[in-house]
């Protein structure tokens, strides 16, 4: 859990500084927008035997309307996240020139970038607002206390994972454990 907590921090630390446009600058910008990419594909692999068991559970009956739409929004949000880096990649004014790839300014793929971006924000804060409940928990996990004389013990390992009723991952992780020293 906190090994995803970490990942989930550096995505969001990463795309608030994207988002700040203006203070970052163009360069910076567009090479966190590059590291955001990888952190987001790793984000999307490191959670995809959850995303694949939503997947085939999302017809069946019993799966609740909540989960349903909680499936339903990552898709949305990872296409709209894919909108916004690829046409942020065809408008790129430093990154493609270093690399030797020079493009013409699309002022349909600008439109498009610009009006994406703040229909992204708001679809994020959406997504966090849905999993709020488990990044407090995995975020007060980070600080939690052991009594003197007990070990915290917890695993890391993801062997089997399953999609709670609302739609959330539960990975089929141990819970942290006191253990006597």
């Amino acid at each position: 859990m906190k090994k995803r907590l970490i990942l989930d921090l550096c995505m969001f630390v990463v795309f608030t500084a994207v988002a700040a446009f203006k203070m970052t600058g163009v360069l910076f910008h567009e090479w966190l927008s590059l590291l955001l990419m990888v952190l987001m594909l790793w984000h999307m692999c490191w959670n995809w035997d959850v995303i694949l068991g939503a997947g085939k559970k999302l017809f069946q009956p019993g799966f609740s309307k909540k989960a349903k739409f909680n499936f339903v929004w990552n898709l949305l949000l990872y296409t709209m996240m894919g909108v916004v880096m690829f046409s942020g990649l065809l408008i790129s004014k430093k990154i493609l020139p270093a690399l030797g790839i020079h493009v013409t300014h699309d002022p349909f793929m600008s439109f498009i970038h610009r009006r994406a971006c703040p229909v992204l924000y708001g679809m994020l804060g959406i997504h966090l607002g849905m999993h709020w409940s488990w990044c407090w928990t995995a975020f007060k996990s980070l600080f939690r206390n052991t009594k003197p004389g007990k070990v915290s013990v917890s695993s890391e390992v993801v062997e089997d994972s399953s999609v709670a009723e609302d739609g959330a991952a539960v990975p089929a992780e141990l819970e942290a454990k006191e253990v006597q020293a």
